[in-house]
């Protein structure tokens, strides 16, 4: 995954969901989503056999300017495992609280996109 590129997911009916992958320095790269009502954000570590990336962040709201750090505010706390599926492709599988107790999966397909393209 490039540093600075969207990303959307593959394309459901009229569906389309921006995403924003940053590389921070040579070894932090962060993960943020750009549409929607829950945005999760956050940073994404290399697994220990370096095939798949670990995501831990915050879901925030979409008219908060920020979310808290992850650990501040446990039902706001997601995770999420980025694995390649096929070239230029990545599927996220991303666990999240409901706000009732229970968790939830979210499955995002990832697809790299020229700026301006859809």
């Amino acid at each position: 995954m490039q540093a600075g590129q969207d990303w959307r997911p593959a394309r459901r009916g009229q569906l389309q969901v921006r995403f924003l992958l940053y590389r921070h320095g040579r070894r932090k790269q962060s993960f943020t989503k750009q549409t929607g009502t829950q945005l999760p954000g956050g940073w994404l570590f290399d697994d220990d056999k370096g095939k798949r990336l670990i995501f831990l962040g915050t879901l925030r709201p979409q008219q908060a300017a920020s979310a808290p750090p992850y650990g501040e505010e446990r039902q706001r706390d997601v995770a999420a495992v980025i694995e390649r599926i096929a070239p230029f492709r990545w599927r996220m599988a991303l666990v999240k609280n409901d706000g009732q107790g229970d968790q939830m999966l979210d499955i995002y397909e990832l697809i790299p996109v020229v700026n301006g393209s859809s």
